[in-house]
């Protein structure tokens, strides 16, 4: 029987784009000046970015094209993936519900593996949607707490042990599983302190953006509140 591979792409530039389009078209039918909008929030699907050094689109699709550097959250390519870290019967999928979707990001990040060896090697980030949203409107590669709890199998419960004792400071494994990354065929994710999937940090922080990247006003500074994903949320820009 054959294998029909349900791949969904799309383009973290059009994406951005239309952000732009949609921000600049909002406040001119709102009649509201860039200098009074007090904040920006990002909500997206959990769908998989992947970007390089230069934060240029590296593909993750079968035709090369790397325009298509997204896989879509409703991509389900990463089946057999998914199938494989399940039967790791690793201590982290108690936390996911006892098993992963392939919906998920550790599935898709094992198909890449697999299939398109060229676009792994040159990824320097690996992104759910939201993050790179955040990401693109200030710079700041700092990950959300929800996205990468939710999609990613960071341990929350442990990050927050960590951020409640004082006196450390240890931050960079802390909700992270390693033998299960190692497990699943992933451990090269492990290296640089987790560098391509990040550390996520920004629990509220809110960072500053210059609007000029995203519409509102090419010399207003405003805050980016942390990101989400819209199944959790659809979070509104905040106050500064």
């Amino acid at each position: 029987m054959a294998i029909v591979l349900r791949i969904k792409c799309q383009s973290s530039t059009d994406i951005w784009l239309a952000i732009c389009a949609a921000v600049k078209a909002a406040c001119s039918l709102a009649n509201v000046a860039g200098e009074e909008v007090a904040g920006l929030g990002f909500a997206a699907t959990c769908s998989l970015v992947a970007v390089d050094a230069d934060g240029s689109p590296v593909t993750v699709s079968l035709s090369g094209d790397s325009r298509r550097n997204i896989i879509v959250w409703m991509d389900h390519r990463a089946v057999k993936q998914a199938e494989k870290i399940n039967s790791s019967s690793s201590p982290v999928l108690q936390y996911c519900g006892g098993s992963l979707s392939p919906e998920m990001q550790p599935p898709k990040l094992l198909w890449v593996k697999e299939n398109l060896q060229e676009s792994w090697t040159m990824a320097f980030r690996w992104m759910d949607l939201s993050d790179w949203l955040a990401y693109r409107a200030t710079g700041d590669d700092t990950r959300s707490l929800c996205t990468i709890v939710c999609k990613w199998t960071y341990l929350g419960h442990a990050h927050m042990q960590q951020v409640n004792e004082k006196d450390s400071r240890n931050m960079e494994a802390c909700g992270w599983d390693d033998d299960f990354w190692e497990e699943i065929g992933l451990g090269d994710l492990i290296d640089g302190h987790h560098a391509k999937i990040e550390i996520p940090i920004r629990v509220t922080q809110l960072v500053r953006v210059n609007a000029e990247k995203c519409g509102p006003s090419k010399r207003h500074m405003i805050p980016v509140s942390n990101s989400t994903t819209d199944d959790i949320l659809n979070l509104p820009g905040v106050g500064g």
